[in-house]
């Protein structure tokens, strides 16, 4: 085993800069792809960086241990090589085998390429502003790294630096243009990693518990942005996702359009104008203020005012829709009456005295609702997130012994019963309430966030909202759910730390106005960047008085002018 120096592969300055990018590149990849291999190449870097080597007959062994050991973690962990987390690992694993092989320029040459390479695969998993200007540096360093090479000892470090800063602002305008310019049909954001779906999205199918486990998770969903009149009050605040009609028992599933109606019904009430930036969940459904009144560019407006993308939304997406508040329908047709007033059982007999009893003498629909919720009340039903599993005859537990659980279980409970004692019903599944930036006018909308509600048909009037929550816990529906559950914790009220004190309070408000400056900033970097497509594009040209160019007279020009 050699200690030489390593001057045949260039100035250990040029390495060391290299490596030490490299290593910062690896930071963001902890937790996304092999851990065993992304030590394996922190290892090899460090002894490199050092200035040592290994002899040509070690190299060879050393190539061999590190390839099957890397080969193996790659296959333990995922059971694959192809996909992008196991094809970033044996990216990882090339270059752990070149750097402890690298001897010569060409070799650093090569080394430097993979470099720009495992700097782009950080952009697969975030293209936020952090990440940009982070990835930004790790270019700027491994550039200087490969200008200190080149130079062969006649520029010092921070020459090399100097130069590379000097290239990078002149290309900067060049750079601008070609964002501007070039033609796209889309944006440049990447494709996100479909395992986040299943960690984070909601599916079609409500079950006791199905809302609780998405609303442990505190991701972004989506954000939403209003131009004109600003974000609507808290109770205004419900992003419809997906209407379900299909009941048994409290279980809950989309029903088709023989209960939702082939047309959506018509609505009432001033138009809210919204733009939508929605993160992937690998499903259809494109959220919107209660209720889109229109369909949008990504898809249709469907039966039961839902939005349905004509793909899953596997990427991020951006749309602008505009919702009114009330539904405007006259009457249902027998076969939808029918489909609504169906509830698959069995019921046990306390079950249908309740519902009878909800039902005997009512003058309406809204008052036998109105009566349900006065049962919730009376009877101290509590909102807690772990409510726990209630087994088999889950509404009759649920209503008569439980009496504790989360919104999914007040809405479906409540629709269920509203079935039995003649009243059409459906459940609503989306999210209620957001962080809102009022000077921004925005609302982010987080997965703890997620929500059920229950609609009832009334007579002459249409579809009508209801939400046990606010009768349950209206905390929840005017701070979120994360300051509903810390403010009802025993004790919160006189803990110490930051706590309730004009001291503790203070730092949170100016915590809290920090944080949201910064999100505006990621916003606009959303929106006018991330999110910069054929329409924007369109729009710019036209604004500057060239909406006469087409897509291929601009795509011969940027030629030209790359050429010239």
């Amino acid at each position: 085993m050699s200690t030489a120096t390593i001057e045949n592969l260039g100035p250990r300055s040029a390495l060391r800069l290299l490596g030490g990018a490299m290593l910062l590149s690896l930071l963001p990849l902890f937790g996304n792809v092999s851990t065993v291999t992304l030590v394996m190449l922190s290892a090899v870097l460090l002894y490199r960086i050092s200035g040592r080597h290994l002899a040509r007959g070690w190299v060879r062994l050393g190539r061999l241990t590190l390839g099957l050991i890397g080969a193996a973690a790659i296959h333990l962990k995922y059971g694959r090589f192809l996909g992008m987390e196991p094809g970033i690992s044996i990216l990882v694993v090339l270059i752990a085998l070149k750097a402890l092989e690298a001897r010569n320029r060409r070799d650093f040459r090569v080394l430097n390429l993979l470099a720009l390479f495992l700097c782009l695969t950080l952009l697969f998993y975030s293209q936020s502003l952090p990440m940009m200007v982070f990835s930004l540096g790790l270019l700027f360093l491994s550039l200087a790294a490969l200008a200190l090479l080149e130079s062969r000892g006649e520029l010092s470090t921070a020459q090399a630096l100097g130069e590379i800063g000097r290239l990078m602002l002149m290309a900067l305008p060049l750079v601008v243009l070609l964002f501007l310019l070039f033609p796209r049909e889309i944006g440049i954001a990447f494709a996100q990693r479909g395992g986040l779906f299943a960690r984070s999205g909601m599916n079609e199918q409500l079950r006791p518990g199905s809302v609780a486990r998405v609303a442990l998770s505190s991701g972004e969903a989506f954000r939403a942005t209003f131009d004109e009149g600003g974000v609507p009050p808290p109770s205004q605040l419900y992003w419809r996702g997906a209407v379900l009609t299909e009941c048994v028992g409290m279980d809950w599933d989309p029903g088709g359009e023989g209960a939702l109606g082939w047309q959506p019904s018509p609505l009432r009430g001033p138009l809210i104008s919204q733009r939508v930036l929605l993160r992937p969940h690998g499903q259809r459904w494109l959220y919107a203020l209660d209720q889109p009144a229109a369909a949008v560019s990504l898809g249709s407006l469907d039966g039961g005012h839902v939005l349905r993308a004509r793909e899953p939304v596997t990427k991020r997406a951006s749309y602008k829709v505009v919702s009114r508040q009330f539904d405007d329908s006259r009457e249902l047709s027998k076969a939808q009456r029918i489909l609504l007033l169906r509830a698959g059982g069995p019921f046990s007999p306390r079950v249908r005295a309740l519902a009878a009893e909800l039902k005997n003498g009512a003058r309406n629909h809204k008052e036998i609702g109105q009566r349900l919720l006065r049962f919730y009340r009376q009877n101290k039903f509590t909102y807690t997130i772990e409510p726990g599993a209630l087994g088999g005859d889950a509404l009759d537990r649920f209503l008569f012994e439980r009496r504790a659980g989360f919104c999914e279980h007040y809405a479906a409970s409540f629709a269920t019963l509203m079935r039995l004692a003649g009243v059409p019903a459906r459940v609503v599944i989306g999210f209620q309430g957001g962080e809102v930036n009022r000077d921004a006018h925005y609302v982010i909308v987080r997965h703890s966030e997620a929500h059920a509600w229950a609609e009832i048909w009334i007579e002459q009037q249409g579809w009508e909202r209801v939400d046990p929550t606010e009768v349950i816990a209206p905390g929840r529906l005017v701070s979120g759910l994360a300051n509903y559950l810390r403010d009802e914790r025993p004790g919160a009220a006189t803990e110490g730390g930051l706590g309730r004190s004009d001291g503790a309070l203070g730092l949170r408000a100016i915590w809290q106005e920090t944080r949201l400056a910064w999100d505006n900033l990621q916003m606009q970097w959303d929106l006018y960047v991330m999110d910069y497509g054929r329409d924007q594009q369109e729009s710019l040209l036209s604004l500057a008085g060239f909406d006469w160019i087409g897509h291929r007279k601009l795509l011969g020009l940027m030629g030209v002018v790359l050429a010239g």
